[in-house]
């Protein structure tokens, strides 16, 4: 009797191939391999009262969706050597607390003051020597605030610099702007990616509009809805923004989740879908700052919604995707070659530590930056990474999950607040959702 690996989780739903043989979904977390199997042989992993042939057994075997030995200890090992892994150095810097909007789930403190020195001559020296080092392969420099296009000038300045000392040295440069698109316009989108050397692009669209301009307020009460979407959609439809990733993140709250539906569709009705759409990115609001609590969202709750609006994409052909990828880095917190670096000129091993006072910090550098290219030392979040837990068989190390989850965030866990993402509710429909797609796209799986 063939068993299957706790690895490979199946969907309910039988669904018609294109050459027209019944079928149902399969989806191994340990490649993020979608499968499409005879509903014979799905039923036969699904049920000890039915056996898949000798032949099914040995295509079942080759594929690896039979066995458990070792994987889950492969994947650890391998956020391990990740953890340690120097090639890739990625800074997140923050050039200014401020910020322009006052939403009301933020939790982060925007009253600070920067330093009287440029933070430009606080971190251009750090991040020279790392991108000196021989070590160094690739650079990463994320935009980070506080709201980064306040400081837009002495972003300018300070990636004009280190592009020009990356290509001197060979070493790869990719930039992230996380933003609330309240200063965008087409033409700054360009030179942020021509000038600035930005590959990515995240923007917290709340929409639809009303509910967008409720949820991300700006402080001068301006709309914001359409100059952020009529932006993107007006670089997305220019070849020089072929070298950029846009990702639009919404927040939900209990408020505001009954009306994503109407948003998803008015994204799909703006033309921001497709192959050259965004990606979407649909998040519960969580414990991550100072007064989040009254705006959480039940993980069932969104969990359940989270469905509908996956088969709503399918059908608008908005790049909202049901199944996750390979967790194969570590995040910035278990990643000893990242550091946040605060508008004061302190290091965080995590950025939503830096304008969430009080915190730990690692070392502060004031106006004496961190000499030479080493990195970051460690801190209390690194030891309680996945793989670094003492504890035997901790609830992450026996999931299936674990391989496309990475296990709970370091600092929720540390604050008593880590819980399961939603794809732990609702995985068999997400596998539903996803055969769907690819049988309307005729795309392949396995």
């Amino acid at each position: 009797m063939a068993s299957r690996s706790k690895f490979v989780l199946l969907g309910r739903r039988v669904f018609q191939s294109a050459e027209g043989r019944p079928v149902r979904g399969a989806f191994d977390t340990t490649t993020a391999g979608l499968y499409l199997l005879p509903t014979s042989v799905a039923d036969a992993l699904d049920s000890p009262d039915v056996a898949p042939t000798p032949a099914q057994t040995a295509a079942l075997a080759r594929a690896g969706l039979l066995t458990d030995i070792g994987r889950a200890d492969a994947f650890l090992h391998g956020l391990q050597r990740a953890s340690e892994d120097l090639s890739t150095r990625t800074f997140i810097l923050m050039p200014t607390p401020a910020c322009n909007m006052g939403c009301d789930y933020c939790g982060q403190n925007h009253n600070g003051h920067s330093l009287k020195t440029r933070y430009e001559e606080l971190v251009v020296p750090r991040v020279v020597a790392v991108i000196r080092d021989p070590a160094t392969r690739v650079v990463n420099i994320d935009w980070f605030g506080g709201e980064p296009l306040l400081a837009k000038a002495e972003l300018f300045s300070i990636a004009s610099r280190l592009m020009a000392e990356a290509r001197k040295q060979a070493v790869e440069y990719r930039s992230q702007l996380t933003t609330n698109g309240s200063l965008f316009s087409v033409s700054l989108l360009r030179r942020l990616i021509g000038e600035a050397g930005v590959t990515r692009v995240d923007v917290t669209v709340d929409g639809p509009q009303r509910i967008h301009d409720l949820s991300r307020k700006m402080k001068n009460g301006a709309s914001t809805y359409d100059r952020i979407l009529d932006s993107v959609s007006g670089a997305l439809a220019e070849p020089w923004s072929e070298s950029c990733q846009f990702i639009i993140r919404t927040n939900v709250t209990m408020e505001t989740l009954p009306h994503v539906t109407e948003y998803l569709r008015d994204l799909a009705a703006r033309g921001l879908c497709g192959d050259r759409g965004p990606a979407i990115q649909i998040a519960p609001v969580h414990q991550w700052g100072i007064g989040t609590d009254a705006y959480e969202v039940a993980v069932s709750a969104f969990a359940e919604a989270e469905i509908e609006w996956l088969n709503l994409a399918v059908d608008l052909d908005v790049n909202f995707l049901p199944l996750p990828d390979l967790a194969d880095e570590p995040c910035s917190a278990g990643h000893r070659g990242t550091e946040t670096i605060d508008p004061q000129g302190t290091v965080y091993d995590c950025p939503e530590l830096a304008l969430r006072p009080p915190a730990p910090v690692f070392v502060p550098l004031g106006r004496r930056p961190q000499a030479g290219a080493q990195a970051r030392p460690d801190g209390a979040l690194m030891a309680d990474m996945t793989w670094s837990t003492v504890i035997e068989s901790p609830p992450c190390r026996s999931c299936s999950l674990l391989p496309v989850c990475g296990g709970a965030c370091a600092l929720s866990r540390a604050q008593g607040q880590a819980q399961c993402p939603s794809m732990k509710h609702n995985f068999a429909d997400r596998i539903d959702v996803a055969v769907r797609r690819a049988l309307a796209a005729n795309r392949e799986c396995g």
